[in-house]
């Protein structure tokens, strides 16, 4: 089992703008994660991470959220799969995104 709390920063900077939904001269996020992942036996490893983030965009202030909840299981050595689902939720520009996925890597 393993429980990890950590601060985090993220800026991106874009050179080019072209007229989008979102298209802003910069992006600062800064906020507090959560992860968790448990195996129980021989079963699937359970992840979930969440974090809840303050954004600037803009020139505008606001709180943004992010989930993922995952399962990843090696069927094989060195062999992974796993069935993830992401959550982001942010207000200054009114925008949500969700994602299901389903992806496979080997270990080398």
């Amino acid at each position: 089992m393993h429980l990890e709390l950590t601060p985090h920063y993220y800026l991106a900077a874009y050179r080019q703008r072209h007229e989008a939904y979102f298209s802003p001269n910069a992006y600062n996020a800064f906020g507090l994660g959560l992860d968790f992942d448990r195996q129980i036996f021989r079963l699937p490893t359970l992840i979930l991470q969440g974090a809840v983030q303050g954004v600037n965009q803009h020139g505008d202030f606001g709180p943004a959220l992010q989930g993922m909840a995952a399962l990843e299981w090696e069927f094989v050595t060195n062999f992974y799969t796993d069935l993830h689902f992401f959550y982001f939720r942010e207000w200054v520009d009114n925008y949500r995104l969700m994602t299901a996925g389903v992806s496979f890597r080997w270990k080398f």
